[in-house]
């Protein structure tokens, strides 16, 4: 990411032991790209379900972050 300019690395003045990653103007436009065509498909995708269908993809959703936090 740093090769295609998305990020910069950054040496903490405070600890010489510590890199920040930051990123860059491209970086922040990527990220909002990525999130608006992101945004786009799940409303798409939602405008399909029915509400019961709505509600089990919900329930879904909520187990399957139920069992990342095990």
């Amino acid at each position: 990411m740093v090769r295609q300019g998305w990020v910069e690395r950054l040496d903490d003045p405070a600890d010489r032991r510590v890199r920040r990653v930051h990123l860059t103007e491209p970086g922040r436009q990527l990220a909002a790209e990525s999130i608006a065509a992101r945004d786009e498909w799940i409303h798409r995708f939602g405008a399909k379900l029915s509400g019961e269908e709505k509600k089990q993809v919900a329930q879904v959703f909520r187990l399957l972050a139920e069992k990342v936090d095990e």
